[in-house]
């Protein structure tokens, strides 16, 4: 079985119980991720795109943004950020590769494809980095959430240029239920 930090862990069996899905889904859904990953932790250099829904096809305003790499001649996102135009924003990759909301795309990138344009580095990460400590939700911290029997979600978790970013969770293994409809992660 492919072995993941213990908030992913726990992330994870939580979509799987939620989801209802049958070992099978479960072992191919883990092997994407791992999947991803390998692709964020190579050393193939990266591309930053942005995609600005100028014309309503999804919602007027929004934005999608992407950290990707060449992967067999084509483009492929490895870490995603959706912006809708209220300013709610999702953050995909392996450690959150989907949610009930959305999830990192599986498709390659198509370069080609109007309204994507390449972005800067330092744009894409300051949006990532604000996002991960809370700045772009209107806090200057990650939030914390207490839960019945001393359970809480807060801190930090995953990586980005050896620092430690988004949120982590602590919670008895057996609360896994509660802990799905409060984790917020990115």
């Amino acid at each position: 079985m492919i072995e993941f930090p213990a908030d992913v862990e726990a992330y994870y069996r939580c979509l799987s119980a939620q989801r209802s899905w049958p070992a099978a889904t479960e072992a191919a859904f883990r092997a994407s991720v791992a999947w991803y990953r390998a692709l964020e932790e190579s050393s193939e250099p990266r591309q930053y795109y942005e995609y600005v829904d100028r014309e309503g096809l999804v919602e007027e305003g929004s934005r999608w943004l992407w950290e990707a790499i060449a992967v067999n001649g084509e483009t492929m996102a490895i870490k995603q950020i959706e912006l809708g135009p209220s300013g709610v924003a999702h953050c995909y990759w392996w450690r959150r590769v989907e949610d009930d909301v959305g999830g990192l795309t599986d498709q390659p990138l198509d370069l080609v494809e109007p309204g994507l344009s390449p972005v800067s580095r330092s744009a894409f990460y300051s949006l990532w980095d604000a996002m991960s400590t809370g700045d772009a939700r209107g806090s200057s911290k990650p939030p914390s959430v207490e839960g019945p029997e001393g359970m809480s979600v807060s801190g930090s978790s995953g990586e980005h240029d050896g620092q430690v970013r988004g949120s982590w969770m602590t919670i008895p293994a057996t609360s896994v239920g509660w802990m799905c409809t409060r984790f917020y992660m990115c």
